[in-house]
């Protein structure tokens, strides 16, 4: 990758970080880690969740601290993406299951809850966690 003119992309990167976890070789995932951090891949979630699992395989449990913030920004779409999957698949329970295991709730986990409720015709629950979002924002 380094030696040509192909920029990687996001899957690019993940994939050579699960291979560096896989082999328990952390300086290339290190290396890897820093092309992510100066691409501003980091904040992709694939990528993200890839950094995590490769910095666990190769047993290091002090990563860079800024990569720490977003890994957790990361966790987070990770989990809105797999409540909108439950969802967009009409598994209204294994979507709240998801939500309610989260501690830190964000917006688009909240909204698409809503909305699968909606989708549903369960308007009364779609409301009460509608109003339960509005008093935890305030």
């Amino acid at each position: 990758m380094g030696g040509s003119d192909i920029k990687p992309n996001e899957f690019t990167l993940s994939m050579s970080l699960k291979a560096s976890g896989i082999l328990g070789i952390p300086e290339n995932g290190m290396q890897i880690h820093e092309v992510c951090a100066k691409s501003n891949f980091e904040w992709v979630p694939v990528v993200g969740n890839s950094l995590i699992d490769m910095y666990n395989k190769c047993r290091i449990r002090e990563a860079n601290p800024c990569c720490l913030d977003q890994t957790r920004i990361s966790l987070l779409g990770s989990i809105s993406a797999l409540v909108d999957l439950y969802v967009k698949c009409r598994h209204i329970a294994e979507a709240r299951t998801v939500f309610n295991r989260t501690e830190q709730k964000n917006v688009t986990s909240w909204s698409t809850l809503i909305l699968g409720y909606t989708q549903e015709n369960n308007l009364p629950e779609a409301m009460n966690l509608f109003h339960t979002v509005k008093k935890e924002q305030t």
